[in-house]
């Protein structure tokens, strides 16, 4: 499939119709000049990033972002790469307290890793 326009072109009409949000700032390159000399991650001419802290709000804009895009002329295959992370538990622990029970951070962070991803205790070998 051939297209009647060329990237730059396209990428002009995206920028023209991507969502005003506070904070974000729009880049854009050549991803077929940037394919060629290796930079590119997707086979793709045209390539957008967002990146944020909250999955929620990047899946909400990214789904926002593809739907505009597609209504602009010699755009098609749209996609997202966004793939749900693990959740994460942060602990902090009290060092000084720690130490009045005897405890290391070191002994509380394997107890830890061994209650929630449990431990190999012995191998059988046959």
């Amino acid at each position: 499939m051939k297209r009647r326009r060329i990237s730059g072109e396209i990428v002009n009409d995206s920028r023209a119709q991507l969502p005003q949000i506070e904070g974000a700032e729009y880049e854009s390159m050549d991803m077929a000049q940037s394919i060629i000399t290796g930079g590119g991650t997707r086979e793709a001419s045209i390539e957008l990033k967002l990146f944020g802290k909250d999955l929620g709000i990047l899946e909400e804009l990214s789904q926002a972002v593809m739907g505009a895009m597609g209504k602009i002329e010699g755009v098609y295959d749209l996609g997202s790469s966004l793939e749900k992370g693990r959740p994460e538990l942060q602990l902090r622990i009290d060092r000084h307290r720690a130490s009045q029970l005897g405890l290391s951070v070191s002994q509380i962070a394997s107890t830890l890793q061994m209650a929630v991803q449990g431990k190999v205790a012995t191998l059988l070998r046959r």
